[in-house]
């Protein structure tokens, strides 16, 4: 009983150091501000993005996986466009005011169009430590 006290306790002091946006670990997603201002990112329902400061120049996740492992597009749009309760990715200055509202039914403006769309993401993969991290990258582009 003793050793198993010890190993929860370890367990959970090992994952309280783990980066939190650190792919080799966890399954995040990530985006790429290259917008000249500092933004938000966060889910209009709150269910699995918190408000995530990303500053410009900067990348930071911005969809937290419950599993450990790879992520899978799929999933992340399936959460976004599922019937029973449809959301939307909401992109904001610091200010707070909306830049962009993204959603996979949402085909008004390019960076929508792109953002859904897979082939758009830059895929990294580390084959020493067999992982993959995903980016989308925010440009000045998409103001057009």
């Amino acid at each position: 009983m003793k050793y198993y006290h010890f190993l929860v306790a370890l367990f959970t002091t090992v994952m309280l150091f783990i980066p939190s946006c650190d792919p080799n670990y966890t399954g995040f997603w990530y985006i790429e501000n290259q917008l000249d201002e500092d933004i938000i990112v966060t889910r209009s329902d709150s269910t699995e993005i918190h408000n995530v400061h990303i500053k410009a120049g900067d990348k930071g996740c911005i969809f937290q996986y419950t599993s450990m492992g790879s992520a899978s597009f799929f999933d992340f749009e399936f959460s976004f466009s599922n019937p029973y309760k449809p959301d939307t990715l909401v992109i904001l200055n610091m200010k707070l005011d909306t830049l962009f509202r993204l959603h996979p039914e949402n085909q008004q403006d390019l960076l929508n169009k792109r953002f859904w769309d897979f082939d758009y993401w830059q895929s990294l993969i580390d084959h020493e430590n067999r992982t993959q991290t995903l980016l989308f990258i925010l440009e000045n582009s998409y103001n057009e």
